[in-house]
This record gives C-alpha cells, structure tokens and sequence, in this order.
C-alpha cells in the first residue's frame, strides 16, 4: 500500500522511504553483487497517467495509471534500462543525491518521491586498515544502528566527504 508522508525537505513521499543513505551502492553478504538505490519520482498532470522519472538517466522514463503499478513499472524499468547502458559499454553515475534532484528540476517537489533498488555487479576488494579501537567501536555501533555493516558505512561515509569536496 501506498502511505505518502512529508519528508524534511518538504518533499511528498512514500512511506518506505529511507532519508539517509539513498543513492550508496551496499554491498550484499556474498561481496560480489552492489545493490544501488536510485531516486525516482512520480509525477501526475490532470487527465494523465502516473509519469515515472528518473533524475540519475533522463532517458528513462514509464507510467503507471495507478500509484501502485506506476512503482511496479519503475521496478521493471530501471534495472532494464541499466543493463542496457552497461552492455553498450557506458559507466554508470553515482546516484544523485535527493538535493541535487530538487535543485534539477523543481516539478520534482510537486511528486511522489520513493527509491528503486538495483542491483548490479560490482567486484569487492577486501582491504586491511588500522583505526583506534574505540573509534572503530562507535563506528560499529552507529552501523549497526542503521542497518549496515562496518564496511558499507565507511564506504557511504567516503563517499560523503568526496561528494561535499572534503
């Protein structure tokens, strides 16, 4: 069932959304395969079906004519049209942050906003670090906290940094 609620940008979107950690690919448990959360959203004009979009591939697009088959459509779509792209060869973005969508296109504050989860193959490199035993502890307790392992959470909160130019 659909259960739109207001997120803290102000934006309407679906219940099942989480507010961190969208657009991280997350390693599963085999470390093989990358699971990487795309922002989607659904648009609706008058007299028009559900519009899905796509603010990470502009050329992807579908509908639904309900809210439901409209999530339903995107979670065919986009895996779809992301093994197309990477079997013509093109390298795949990191996702685009929720800001960085609303900045894109401000009809996106207007639409229903919800994350489609994709996996794709990425290879895993096991590496070897040193860090203070106590840090790593909170590190481990905030990561288990949130639903991720030690190595998703430093790998999202690299990619944090990178993306503010730290």
């Amino acid at each position: 069932t659909f259960a739109p609620e207001e997120c803290p940008q102000g934006l309407t979107v679906c219940g099942g959304c989480v507010f961190y950690g969208y657009g991280q690919p997350l390693p599963d448990q085999s470390g093989v395969t990358a699971r990487r959360n795309h922002l989607t959203f659904i648009h609706k004009d008058t007299d028009s079906d559900y519009t899905v979009t796509f603010p990470d591939f502009p050329g992807c697009i579908t509908a639904g004519s309900t809210l439901d088959e409209a999530r339903a459509m995107a979670q065919e779509a986009l895996p779809f049209h992301l093994e197309g792209l990477l079997e013509d060869g093109e390298t795949l973005a990191d996702p685009m942050l929720l800001e960085e969508a609303l900045e894109a296109d401000p009809a996106n504050r207007r639409a229903v906003a919800f994350l489609v989860e994709v996996p794709v193959e990425e290879p895993m490199i096991r590496i070897n670090i040193t860090a203070p035993k106590a840090a790593l502890a909170r590190i481990d307790r905030y990561a288990q906290a949130h639903g991720m392992s030690r190595s998703a959470f430093l790998i999202q909160s690299a990619r944090q940094a990178m993306q503010r130019g730290a």
